[in-house]
């Protein structure tokens, strides 16, 4: 078995865009307008689930074995409204630091109304062109409103200075259709043209929506959401999905994790396509095939410039301690895979849960971004937590090709507490930003909790000192929420 590796020396990091706990109202920065996104003692085969509250929404299914094993919104729809039960706390690299100038964030600004039913949002994605921005994220206003369904979002016209909460979200005209959350954005520049992905059922149907959303002035027009995969409910379960476009608009990919009977209990990472614009999608094509025995969950594509899409998972979530972070990529524009890559084998966070988390176990998920332009371009960058003896890191690995990885690196600079769920993202000309959880200003007994970034400008051969994003430290003990995760 693979060990886990060793955080980085610091000679390699000084040579050189999930869940949000629920009373953190979607807030954005103008430096970060993305804000990102369980106790047992060994890793756990699937086992029947624990009797539990549901959500008053008709008939609910009895949740299926692999319960523990879905992300948020296929959880929530089993599991309904819950509050934070606390959790366990977690016991407690060197950067240049003139790399470019100094950096500040913007004030934290509100992204949606609090007024209304529903105290959670969680799990926030965020997309741009331009500076007109688009926020979505998990709202437990859905839980009281039907119709609204689980899926929040909004929108700045002005950079981020400013936000409008964009309240109900289009519907397809079948009364029992519902909007499950788990949203996640695409923007494609050239054409002005968002994409929201979410998961969507309807009576005897699960699946996965994807809605266009085309910009005019300072304002957003969405058409009517458009199934890019579906299956029969409760048999199968579609869940995490994420979102790739590129900037024409024109080729659109979506992968998720499909679960249902045998080995499919822990999990199948699949992808489909979309190659006009998102008005009809493939059928769906296997990436990694279930393996009885390992989780495989926690997708998301990325495309570089010359359309090779690249996809990331977590191999082994839950049923090892030293899961594996893989990729594989597509040429052929999503017709078929190569065989998946390891790009680094971690400490698994899952069984180790932070203070304040409202799930049993927590995921690993990785994140992936593509340089499309500047003089790396081409080259990927996967980001991702690792637990060793108890203290948790945030690292990156890059490769030029999605095949040979670099050794990965500690991107943060304190190791105070634990830093976990990072994202990453590359701006036009080849910046690389990564920003994830913190909790280095954590106090004994309590979840204090920041967001923290850094960038790189040569491509992540070096990474600038750590900067706060947030203004004040989120507590997520005691915080009331009716949202799991939170």
């Amino acid at each position: 078995m693979n060990q886990p590796f060793a955080p980085a020396p610091s000679s390699l990091v000084t040579t050189r865009h999930g869940t949000r706990p629920g009373a953190w109202r979607a807030c954005a920065s103008v430096v970060a307008a993305a804000l990102l996104w369980g106790c047992t003692d060994a890793p756990v085969e699937p086992r029947s689930a624990p009797s539990l509250d549901v959500a008053t929404e008709g008939d609910t299914p009895t949740p299926p074995p692999y319960l523990d094993y879905l992300g948020a919104a296929g959880y929530r729809y089993f599991q309904g409204p819950a509050v934070s039960d606390g959790g366990s706390s977690l016991a407690s690299g060197l950067f240049s630091l003139a790399l470019s100038p100094a950096i500040t964030a913007s004030a934290n600004v509100q992204v949606n109304d609090p007024a209304g039913p529903g105290l959670g949002q969680s799990e926030v994605d965020v997309a741009a062109i331009g500076s007109f921005v688009v926020v979505a994220w998990n709202d437990a206003r859905g839980f009281f409103v039907f119709n609204d369904g689980l899926s929040g979002w909004g929108f700045s016209a002005d950079g981020g200075k400013t936000f409008t909460d964009g309240g109900s979200f289009p519907r397809k005209p079948i009364a029992s259709f519902r909007r499950r959350g788990d949203p996640a954005l695409a923007a494609a520049s050239d054409a002005g043209v968002f994409f929201f992905a979410d998961i969507c059922q309807e009576t005897g149907v699960a699946a996965l929506c994807v809605t266009k959303g085309t910009v005019a002035g300072s304002s957003i027009t969405w058409g009517t959401p458009v199934y890019a995969a579906t299956a029969p409910a409760p048999a199968f379960v579609l869940d995490k999905e994420f979102i790739a476009a590129d900037p024409t608009g024109t080729h659109i990919y979506v992968t998720y994790t499909r679960f249902g009977p045998g080995a499919l209990g822990f999990g199948q990472i699949e992808s489909v396509a979309s190659h006009d614009g998102g008005a009809t999608w493939a059928a769906p094509v296997v990436v990694a095939a279930a393996i009885s025995g390992t989780v495989l969950q926690g997708s998301e594509p990325a495309l570089d410039q010359k359309g090779t899409l690249y996809v990331v998972w977590e191999k082994g979530w839950q049923t090892s301690f030293t899961p594996e972070i893989v990729v594989s990529k597509s040429t052929d524009g999503g017709a078929t895979f190569s065989s998946p890559s390891v790009a680094a084998t971690i400490g698994t966070l899952a069984f180790n849960r932070p203070i304040g988390y409202n799930r049993s176990r927590i995921n690993d998920f990785p994140r992936i971004a593509v340089a499309t332009t500047g003089k790396n371009k081409d080259d990927v960058y996967v980001v991702f937590h690792s637990r060793d003896a108890g203290d948790v890191n945030v690292f990156v690995t890059r490769s030029s090709n999605g095949t040979a990885w670099s050794t990965p690196v500690q991107l943060n600079d304190a190791s105070a507490d634990a830093q976990f769920w990072p994202m990453v993202m590359v701006e036009p000309g080849g910046n690389v930003d990564v920003l994830w959880y913190d909790r280095r200003n954590n106090v004994p007994g309590k979840g204090l909790t920041d967001v923290y970034w850094t960038q790189s400008i040569d491509g992540g051969a070096t990474w600038r000192a750590n900067e706060r994003v947030t203004d004040v430290s989120t507590n997520w003990i005691g915080i009331a929420t009716d949202i799991a995760p939170n």
